[in-house]
């Protein structure tokens, strides 16, 4: 049976300040220190949401009690962070030498 081409999706972006959250204030003082190292105001989605947020998704996909765990791509490193309380060793990785630092920064202060 022949296959059909893909239909293209067609998906619309707004940026602006208003498509953003509001970090939590708890997060006042982080911000500020990584701002100059972010490419872009995604942060504020980031730290929109509180460690509890992560640690919750992380109890609910079961990703719990393992020896290593990669997190590629980790970004400010919420998850890393996340992913921390409940496995023995996390290796963050990311294409951005400044997420790295973030990630660094993110979870000395935790």
């Amino acid at each position: 049976m022949p296959t059909r081409p893909a239909k293209p999706i067609n998906l619309t972006f707004v940026k602006g300040p208003a498509m953003l959250p509001e970090p939590l204030p708890q997060y006042a003082d982080l911000i500020e220190k990584i701002r100059p190292l972010c490419h872009d105001e995604y942060y504020k989605f980031v730290f929109h949401y509180d460690d509890k947020h992560y640690r919750t998704r992380v109890e609910m996909a079961g990703f719990q009690g393992e020896m290593k765990v990669l997190d590629a791509g980790c970004g400010y490193g919420q998850w890393a962070v996340a992913l921390a309380q409940y496995n023995d060793h996390i290796v963050e990785i990311d294409l951005s030498k400044s997420m790295v630092r973030i990630s660094q920064m993110y979870a000395a202060e935790q």
